[in-house]
């Protein structure tokens, strides 16, 4: 029964990744959960008339930004 429970509780574990980022007045937070992603982008310091944004690619390292 144990052993069954443990298996249980890594199947779940696996398919459910949690990753976060904190930068100061940014703050993002992904979960992914089988085919699902649910996402959350916190900008503390948005203010009116201002845009901000959240990119995700396969090779975070290379990506080309612009500010």
């Amino acid at each position: 029964m144990l052993r069954l429970l443990l298996a249980a509780f890594l199947v779940s574990t696996v398919a459910a990744a949690d990753c976060t980022y904190n930068g100061g007045d940014v703050s993002a937070r992904w979960q992914v959960s089988g085919d699902k992603l649910t996402v959350e982008f916190i900008n503390k310091k948005i203010g009116n008339n201002q845009w901000t944004g959240i990119g995700f690619g396969p090779n975070m390292v290379s990506i080309p930004h612009s500010f």
